[in-house]
């Protein structure tokens, strides 16, 4: 099974890309921190070809003080 990881490598989604690994999954990682930008439609629909799933453990929040 292929699956794409949002967030993969945060404190959640990393734990979550070891388990699936361990379970025999094929993971495709995305996160901001290796220069995947969530927010990309384009980027997104690359990245999910071939995918039979997702785990979405990105955050993308706007912060105003």
């Amino acid at each position: 099974m292929k699956v794409l990881v949002t967030g993969n490598e945060g404190m959640i989604g990393s734990v979550v890309e070891k388990v699936l690994r361990a379970d025999g999954c094929e993971v495709i990682g995305f996160d901001i921190a290796n220069g995947h930008n969530i927010l990309n439609r384009n980027e997104i629909a690359s990245a999910l070809k071939g995918c039979d799933a997702v785990v979405c453990s990105s955050c993308s929040a706007t912060w105003t003080l």
